[in-house]
Parts: structure tokens; C-alpha cells; sequence
């Protein structure tokens, strides 16, 4: 089955004034196969506030962009595995094509407001879609449930769950008049409690000194849930107005499910476009021990990103979706290059690569250090989140400052 659509493109521009209409994306999809087109408009380029909606592959110029994949500036505002299982549930009715998934531009159209990032999505020239004002709370935890494990979903658990957000967990937007959240869920299969696992990580990144959301638990239903404040929304005039965001894999220019990140790499593009390129060259090397000392290895490209700051300068976003991963094997690889040894989890490795991060071993070695001592009390952090001793025990083998000492 061959489908050809074309969409309107939205931004929210940093400052609060709305979202205004910025290009159209054309995509032609062929089964698996996907071509995308994107075009600037004219009025966009001549704002003085127009902002590129990836400075590195799509430049803030008139031209006609094309890839032979989804750009990934739009990619990282499109729902990931969980989001497009919500939205397919919720439009059964829609045509699928013959892997039972729809067509790219139906999963972004389909998608409300409280996607990742400031981009929007509409199959004309109207109105973007509203942002929401208030999202409910109450029989959530049961929609979520029903999704996980494959039941039905009513039209008003349907109504609860927007399909918008990225990642593979279970997951959901909360938000008032005071806090926009993100919502994270334990899985029935989990074979540790991920919820309060992700808490302690993120307490513990933050004693490190690294700049995490804020974050509480949320009793939803009866279930304890992981509140996420959001960090690409910023309160504006009593709105949760959104802000530009990019994942690492974007800068990168990374297309494909398999292809390996680097951490030496985004540090390469955060010294061509952060507005505070040394800050967090060095916070990016220290949030890499941290992974490697405590075997969080799903730390690939799209979960590290930058927020837009300004013109064409961005900022490390902070660390998000921290969880230790136990495996059999002895030997740890993360899911992104370190050093010259290429994925291997260790200090030697991540000193190799040390001049990309604008440090020398000196200062490396220090961060090593200060991770290190954080790291040691990880059984304080998990007991203060209400990891419970089993869990701890089951996830130990991950915790092992070794690897980032000399």
C-alpha cells in the first residue's frame, strides 16, 4: 500500500505568543518504506523570531529539505512504541497498512498538544491543535493497564490516554492549572519495582550535581506512579507553554532503530550549538560514568537532548530515564560509544575520548571521583524511594564504581 500526505507544521516560538505555522511536510510511504519533504513558508522566514527546526539538517534557509526517512526533528515530536500502540488502539477504524501500523503522518496528526517539544501538527491550514489546560487523573492507572496487557480499551479510557509521548513504558500526560507532568508506570511483567528504581537513579544524579526534572510520586488509582515535571514546558502567563527540544539522535543525523550513538559525538555537536558549551561538555561526561558506575546501559542517543535557548543555541537537557538493567554477563557495554574502545563501560575507555568533552584527564578523573562517592551510598538512595531489600538485592550487580576507577 502507497500513501502520499502532506501536513502543516507548527512551532510554539520561545516568549509565549502561540504557535504559529512554520512549513509543510509531505511524506510518501511504500509499506516500510518512507521519502519526506519539508519546506520552510516564506512568511516563517521572514519573522525576525524564526527559529530552524533542526540547525543542523534542516537550516533555517529557503529550500526544499528531502530524506529518505522521517526528519528527525519530526520524529522526536511522533509518539514511540507505547504512544503508537495507545493511538492505534483509540483508531482501530483507520486504515492500516500490511504490518498492522498506520501511516507515518497519521501517528503525528493523531497525537494532542502534550507531545514532546514545541512542534504541532494539522492536516490544514486552521489552528494548531490546543494546548491542554487540564488533563484528568482519576482512571488512568486502568487505562494504562488495559493497554499493557492487550485488553480492550473503552472510549473513556481511550480519552485518557493522548498516544503522544516517545519511550516504550507505559506512560501519560498529567496536568493543572499549577504542574504539567509526565506519568511513568510500572509494567505487570517488571521484575523490579521500575517506578521507585527511577526515582532513586534521578535523586542520585542529582547529588552527583546533574541537572535532572523535578520529580514526586503520584498516587493514581490506587498505584504509585512517577511524576516527571515536565522539562520542555515553561510556565508562561498561567500556561505550560512548550519548548523546542532535540534529541541527541537528531544532531547526530541518526535515522535507523540500530544505529549506535556517541557520547564523544554529542559533545561535538554541544560545542558547535550549546550556549554553555564547557558546563555541559562536562556534565554530558559525567552523566556517562554515571551510567556506566551504575549499569544504566539504555542510555542511547534519544534518551539525552537539547533545549532550544535562543536563535540557534541550545542547552543539554537534563537527564531523564535513569534505570539500572541487570543482565547475566559480567562484561557491561553501553548503548552509546564512550571511547575509543568503543561501547565498553569503563574509565580507561571514557578517558580516551576525554578532549571532546573540554577536559583533561585531571578534571575527568575528579568527575570520576565526585560520581563515585554518590554512587557507593546507591543502597541510601533506593531505600529512601522504598526500593524494597529483594529488589535491591536483584538489581546490586549493577551498582560497581570499579568501573570508573582507575
Amino acid at each position: 500500500m502507497t500513501s502520499e500526505r502532506s501536513c502543516v507544521v507548527w512551532i510554539y516560538l520561545p516568549g509565549g505568543a502561540g504557535a504559529v505555522p512554520c512549513g509543510a511536510l509531505t511524506v510518501d510511504q511504500a509499506g516500510r518504506s518512507t521519502t519526506a519533504e519539508f519546506t520552510y513558508g516564506a512568511r516563517y522566514l521572514a519573522r525576525e523570531d524564526a527559529i530552524a527546526l533542526d540547525p543542523v539538517h534542516l537550516p533555517l534557509k529557503a529550500a526544499s529539505f528531502k530524506a529518505d526517512r522521517l526528519f528527525g526533528a519530526i520524529r522526536d515530536a511522533a509518539p514511540d512504541s507505547w504512544g503508537r500502540t495507545v493511538l492505534e488502539l483509540r483508531h482501530a477504524a483507520l486504515q492500516y497498512n500490511e504490518f498492522g501500523e498506520l501511516p507515518e503522518l497519521e501517528y503525528l496528526l493523531k497525537s494532542s498538544g502534550d507531545r514532546i517539544g514545541a512542534l504541532a501538527f494539522t492536516a490544514g491550514t486552521g489552528t494548531p491543535p490546543a494546548l491542554p489546560t487540564r488533563i484528568a487523573m482519576a482512571g488512568l492507572a486502568d487505562a494504562i493497564h488495559a493497554v499493557e496487557t492487550g485488553r480492550a480499551v473503552t472510549q473513556a479510557q481511550g480519552d485518557l490516554l493522548t498516544g503522544s509521548l516517545g519511550g516504550a513504558r507505559p506512560k501519560s500526560s498529567y496536568q493543572d492549572p499549577h504542574a504539567s507532568m509526565i506519568l511513568k508506570f510500572g509494567r505487570h511483567d517488571d521484575r523490579f519495582d521500575q517506578v521507585r528504581a527511577e526515582k532513586a537513579m534521578l535523586d542520585m544524579a542529582a547529588a552527583c550535581g546533574f541537572e535532572v526534572p523535578s520529580r514526586e510520586f503520584v498516587q493514581v488509582d490506587g498505584t504509585t506512579a512517577l511524576g516527571i515535571h515536565r522539562f520542555d514546558r515553561e510556565r508562561i502567563k498561567g500556561q505550560h507553554y512548550p519548548r523546542h527540544y532535540l534529541s541527541a539522535k537528531t544532531l547526530l543525523g541518526q535515522y535507523g532503530e540500530t544505529e549506535v550513538g556517541s557520547y564523544p559525538a554529542f559533545a561535538d555537536e554541544l560545542r558547535r550549538w550549546s550556549d554553555q558549551p564547557a558546563k555541559d561538555c562536562h556534565e554530558l561526561f559525567g552523566r556517562m560514568l554515571f551510567s556506566i558506575a551504575t549499569g544504566n546501559r539504555d542510555d542511547h542517543a534519544k534518551n539525552h537532548g537539547a533545549l532550544h535557548v535562543a536563535g540557534t543555541t541550545f542547552r543539554l537537557a537534563p537527564a531523564f530515564d535513569l534505570v539500572p538493567m541487570p543482565q547475566v554477563s559480567t562484561t557491561y557495554r553501553q548503548a552509546m560509544i564512550v571511547g575509543l574502545q568503543g561501547q565498553e563501560s569503563n574509565l580507561a575507555n571514557a578517558l580516551s575520548a576525554v578532549q571532546h568533552f573540554m577536559l583533561n584527564d585531571d578534571d575527568a578523573k575528579a568527575i570520576a571521583r565526585r560520581v563515585s562517592e554518590v554512587v557507593a551510598s546507591w543502597r541510601k538512595f533506593f531505600a529512601d524511594a522504598g526500593v524494597s531489600e529483594a529488589d535491591m538485592t536483584f538489581v546490586q550487580a549493577c551498582f560497581d564504581v570499579g568501573r570508573i576507577t582507575l
